[in-house]
């Protein structure tokens, strides 16, 4: 649930020539000088100074001294005594600009941005073009923080613009920087590594070592988002150090964060793969340690922005390592901060945690009230979404145009001389032309008129043979067209001869009716022949069904095949063997398949994908194993899903035992069997895959429908999604209302 978050490259403004570092001596001088100084614009420009000296340390004493600061501006008195000389707009600009910064290092993005926009009036006024390039850089940055990408982008650009105007490389860095960063926040993970390392290499020219530790946050944020944790890891590291030896304590939190985030992934990563074990032991301790001690950084500078991340993050572990108390508590916390700041993405990972949560801990309304609010913050972040995909155009036309114009300027003195020796050799042709030309065209004339009649003779007998060798070809292409619609019908009807015998062993729709009434089958094969295939048997005194929706490898014939043994080594299992465990019943499917495979010469590793139940209507139990396919049931109006093991029926490299998942079952509740095919189908507005959500979506809202009902609706949305797209797969799916 951890967004990737950049530290985006504060702006080194005009009116601190010193590097932003907490230099202990720096802040003794500037606090000396402070005592002394009697002349009011001294006593500002020193004030701007110390609180921007301060900002890492003490962002709250930096806003005070700018804020006194700009007090004093309005009304400014000379060191001789003399009338006041009245509001001066050159401080009222440097100390609203400082305090933006301030205020948008505490969260506090929309007074961060009244005052940025404060001081860019003040600054255009007075035609001073570096602030004015400093100030629209840092309102790009805050538009960004705010999902404005149009507004951040403009502002970025006529920033680089000004900046190489007045050829002020810390601005000019800072701009490729935050192109950079938008670039990444748009998706494109090269782009944004290319104008990082230009900004690295400006850094290290300026030795701007604050730049270099920003930059190289940025680097590593990037690699960890292409999934090159080694290389992320290397550049935090490094970050860390730098943001160490300079005091930076908001940068130092800020990769606190960024190492904690990239060891989560590591936790995510072995959980994904079932190694929970790993997950809690070897890299939950340092996820929670890096956590933990960003959080508190951050808490103390009032990044609220930065504390919430850390809040969610520390739930979430709780989550994994079971402590559901400790995890509601940091959960509910961050929630309450992003509501109060109104970050979207935060938004939804959060609500999306708080679900899994409260599902974990069987507070199924609580679980459903987040999962509400998760998928709201989702839209609105579609909506966002949509708004950057345009905007990475219009930024690649921009890009695009800018170098047309400046390679067209270098080239002008090129075209114009060599436009000037293209006229020259055009007259001279002219004249050339103009003498020959006359007797040649009587020449060719000439010979064009003796020529044409000899060659209307040759194309008559030429004509003639190909009509000949025309109609034979035409004669044998048709005899061939005979033969090929022959054996096309020999094939399609031993391939329907196939479809008679695959339905032989599929259990008749009447014999499901009978142990279910209220039940539902949606089965639609791609071709003539499946790959997918239902499968049921009950026992003797009818207590007892169990039913499966499967899915061999391939379709058409091939899957019908496959489907085939499949089915055969079910009823063994069940009938010859005696087994009645779904898990149990799936390990010796899997020892019969493997078996009827291994007698090939060739190496066969075909196989199937299966969602097994049986139900006990006396017991009023369900017990279920899955091969890759998960099983849905309803639960008081709240879909819910038992998760497949991750192994296929047939040949696997490291096979393991199925799992059997057993459940007390209530009247009126419905479970869903069903193979990959519906979610799978190409179609909509886009060409898009119809999905797992949608699929469950679509269930939930049919569920209290009569089942005929049920499976009339999903036809009409299957059809409607795939629209004149072809079929992608085979579809199956078995719903029961218990």
């Amino acid at each position: 649930m951890r967004p990737l978050y950049r530290i985006i490259f504060l702006i080194a403004i005009c009116y601190n020539p010193s590097p932003i570092l907490a230099q202990k001596k720096i802040i003794d001088s500037l606090s000396a000088r402070l005592k002394v100084t009697l002349n009011d614009t001294d006593k500002i420009n020193t004030m701007v100074s110390l609180g921007w000296s301060l900002k890492y340390i003490n962002p709250d004493s930096a806003i005070a001294l700018n804020t006194m600061a700009l007090h004093l501006c309005e009304n400014v008195k000379l060191s001789d005594g003399k009338a006041p000389i009245g509001r001066w707009d050159k401080g009222i600009a440097d100390a609203c600009r400082g305090m933006g910064i301030f205020y948008d290092m505490k969260g506090d993005y929309h007074q961060a941005q009244k005052l940025e926009k404060q001081a860019l009036e003040i600054s255009e006024r007075l035609k001073d073009k570096k602030s004015v390039a400093a100030t629209l850089g840092h309102l790009g940055v805050i538009s960004q923080q705010l999902g404005d990408y149009p507004s951040a982008m403009d502002y970025y650009f006529k920033s680089l613009k000004i900046a190489e105007e007045v050829k002020v490389k810390v601005i000019i860095a800072t701009a490729l920087n935050n192109i950079g960063l938008a670039y990444w926040e748009l998706g494109d993970g090269p782009k944004a590594l290319e104008y990082d390392f230009r900004t690295l290499h400006m850094n290290e020219e300026m030795g701007n070592k604050n730049g270099i530790a920003n930059v190289l946050a940025n680097i590593g944020s990037v690699y960890k988002g292409l999934g090159k944790y080694k290389d992320a890891m290397e550049y935090y590291a490094m970050t860390l150090k730098v943001a160490e030896e300079l005091g930076n304590k908001y940068l130092i939190a800020m990769e606190l964060g960024n190492i904690g985030n990239a060891y989560m992934d590591q936790v995510d990563s072995a959980l994904e793969k079932g190694n929970k074990e790993f997950a809690l032991k070897e890299k939950f301790p340092q996820a929670l340690d890096y956590d933990m001690r960003s959080l508190q950084l951050n808490e103390r500078m009032g990044n609220k922005l930065e504390v919430a991340l850390r809040l969610s993050n520390i739930g979430l572990l709780y989550t994994y390592a079971g402590k559901y108390k400790e995890a509601e508590d940091y959960l509910n916390r961050a929630r309450k901060l992003n509501d109060s700041i109104g970050a979207l993405g935060n938004i939804r990972d959060n609500e999306a945690a708080l679900s899994n949560l409260y599902f974990k801990t069987g507070k199924y309304e609580q679980a459903l009230e987040h999962y509400k609010k998760g998928i709201n913050a989702r839209d609105s972040l579609f909506n966002q979404e949509n708004a950057k995909k345009n905007l990475r155009t219009t930024m690649q036309y921009d890009f695009d145009k800018k170098e047309a114009v400046v390679s067209a300027e270098h080239k002008v003195e090129l075209d114009k001389q060599k436009a000037m020796a293209e006229e020259k050799s055009r007259k001279q042709v002219i004249i050339i032309w103009a003498v020959g030309g006359g007797l040649l065209l009587l020449v060719v004339f000439s010979g064009f008129i003796y020529n044409r009649f000899r060659i209307t003779r040759k194309q008559k007998r030429i004509i003639e043979k190909q009509k000949e060798v025309v109609e034979k070809q035409k004669q044998l292409v048709e005899t061939q067209k005979e033969i090929v619609e022959e054996k096309n019908r020999e094939i399609t009807d031993s391939i329907n001869y196939a479809k008679r015998l695959q339905q032989a062993i599929l259990p008749p729709e009447r014999a499901i009716s009978e142990e279910f009434l209220g039940h539902f089958l949606l089965y639609r094969p791609k071709d003539i022949v499946a790959g997918d295939f239902y499968w049921m048997i009950s026992s003797p005194n009818r207590d007892e069904t169990i039913i499966a929706a499967a899915d061999c490898t391939g379709h058409g014939v091939p899957g019908a095949l496959v489907s085939v043994v499949c089915s055969n080594a079910l009823h063994r299992a069940v009938k010859e063997f005696k087994i009645a465990d779904p898990g149990q019943i799936l390990d010796k499917v899997r020892e019969l398949v493997i078996e009827t495979f291994e007698k090939s010469t060739s190496d066969v590793k075909d196989g199937m994908d299966i969602s097994l139940a049986s139900i006990n209507r006396r017991k009023g139990t369900l017990s279920w194993a899955g091969a890759n396919n998960p099983l849905w049931y309803t639960q008081k109006g709240v879909m819910m899903e038992i998760k497949a093991d991750k192994q296929a029926i047939g040949k696997t490299d490291d096979p393991k035992l199925f799992t059997t998942h057993s459940l007390k079952i209530q009247e009126g509740e419905s479970i869903y069997l069903f193979t990959d095919g519906y979610a799978d189908q190409f179609g909509g507005p886009k060409g898009k895959k119809f999905k797992y959500k949608a699929f469950q979506e679509t269930l939930l809202q049919t569920a209290s429908l009569p089942a005929n009902d049920i499976k009339v609706k999903l036809e009409e949305t299957f059809d409607e999604w795939k629209g004149s797209l072809e079929q992608v797969d085979d579809v199956c799916v078995i719903g029961i209302r218990l």
